[in-house]
């Protein structure tokens, strides 16, 4: 069953945890100045706590809940709570939601294969990067630039990553 929280998130789309951060932290600006709470500048949720709060499996503490509460206009509880009309399985929202979770896995796999050689930088991970950079070229004529900001700017990070990680080959730094 689908919270508030998250049906309110997929209206506003936030293709990536990344983009919810940006969005969280405004809010926090805002809400630090309106109370003049400079502590609030500090909170900002981890990709696996905005999925978590995403998936209804960890609940907001102290400040973030303030900001949440700021962010989305509704109480903790009432974003806590089951969205009143939420769609059926398969009605239209049902995609959306495929979408996102398949967003999420496929990011969490890219970090994983980003990640699991040691080392040397190979041949998989530099592919997965092309491909994604490829992905992104590919879909920027037709889609809009603030929709995929937040997988251009992951790919991005993930080349620095890589780049200052020193393990990578003359011929794959030229690559990234």
């Amino acid at each position: 069953m689908h919270t508030l929280f998250r049906q309110l998130c997929d209206a506003r789309e936030p293709k990536h945890p990344k983009a919810f951060q940006a969005r969280f932290r405004a809010a926090a600006e805002e809400l630090a100045a309106a109370d003049n709470d400079p502590v609030l500048l500090t909170c900002c949720p981890a990709e696996t706590t905005y999925e978590a709060w995403y998936y209804g499996k960890r609940v907001p503490q102290r400040d973030a809940r303030r900001i949440l509460v700021r962010m989305f206009g509704h109480s903790i509880e009432q974003l806590r709570k089951p969205a009143a009309d939420e769609t059926h399985r398969d009605g239209p929202g049902a995609l959306t939601n495929m979408r996102r979770s398949a967003e999420m896995a496929a990011r969490r796999a890219r970090e994983f294969a980003l990640g699991a050689e040691r080392g040397q930088l190979g041949d998989e991970t530099l592919g997965f990067l092309q491909d994604e950079v490829a992905r992104i070229a590919a879909v920027y004529q037709r889609v809009p630039l603030p929709t995929l900001f937040p997988d251009l700017s992951a790919a991005q990070e993930d080349a620095f990553r890589l780049i200052e990680g020193g393990r990578v080959r003359p011929s794959q730094m030229r690559q990234l």
